[in-house]
């Protein structure tokens, strides 16, 4: 299960500024498990109702004035999903939350400050909630409360962030670290995400029919997704796409698929 946190940001050039409070919340990001989505609530968004942010790519919001040029320059290239937008509204409608959506919104400072230190890659879909104003702090526990079922979703999602994964030592390494990070989750799901390589060669597929063995010798479902059209072409002349891994366009269509069974 995945945790919830507070985490108190400070003046916002805590991102820029050496403390120990920011080196505490930069070694969550390693410390903890990777995220396969973030849900996020900041006081600086403050609505009449209860909001979700659903734009497809979360502008940085530098809502402050008085600090460092630096920090107005700095961006955090947030993205949110569908199915996390989804997941977020039915948890809050189960519980009796009525959530309206904001199409335009970004993240504000209290939000991206943090996640920035914690996944400076914002590979995890992210959405934020707004604060309604007249919420007590009993209406804000039950919200925590409502959100409760997301942590347990339970897909340990992987990205490749080389564009090129053709060179052996690099292969190697990346071979050594799956296997690794098979060995530490405790999850039984696990999703492959390629959106980034656009060049895989002969090895690496070696390595991850390898690995395709080992999640099913310990019993972790796998999948595949956002391969480019010349590797799904050759995984399927391979074929490699139903014989040793379930392919998917879309990171929100192989999650799906663990839900279906």
């Amino acid at each position: 299960m995945m945790p919830s946190l507070f985490l108190s940001h400070g003046a916002p050039d805590l991102l820029i500024t050496e403390h120990e409070g920011r080196d505490m919340i930069a070694a969550l990001g390693e410390q903890l498990p990777a995220p396969r989505g973030i849900v996020i609530m900041s006081p600086h968004w403050m609505t009449a109702e209860l909001a979700v942010t659903v734009a497809a790519e979360l502008k940085t919001i530098h809502d402050f004035w008085g600090f460092a040029e630096a920090l107005h320059e700095v961006r955090y290239p947030a993205r949110t999903a569908p199915w996390l937008v989804r997941a977020t509204r039915e948890a809050l409608s189960a519980a009796g939350q009525a959530t309206g959506e904001d199409e335009i919104r970004g993240l504000d400072h209290g939000a991206w400050t943090v996640l920035k230190l914690m996944y400076a890659d914002a590979e995890a879909p992210i959405v934020q909630l707004s604060q309604p104003a007249s919420a007590s702090p009993g209406d804000l526990f039950a919200l925590g409360a409502a959100l409760r079922p997301l942590r347990q979703d339970g897909v340990l999602i992987i990205y490749f962030r080389d564009v090129r994964l053709t060179e052996g030592s690099r292969i190697e390494n990346l071979a050594v670290e799956l296997t690794q990070t098979l060995d530490r989750s405790t999850e039984k799901k696990m999703l492959l995400n390629f959106r980034n390589v656009k060049f895989m060669g002969s090895a690496m597929i070696g390595k991850l029919i390898l690995f395709s063995k080992q999640c099913k010798s310990d019993k972790v479902e796998l999948r595949v997704c956002e391969l480019n059209d010349n590797l799904k072409e050759v995984f399927d002349m391979m074929k490699l796409s139903k014989k040793v891994f379930r392919l998917h366009p879309s990171e929100d269509e192989a999650l799906k698929s663990f839900r279906k069974r």
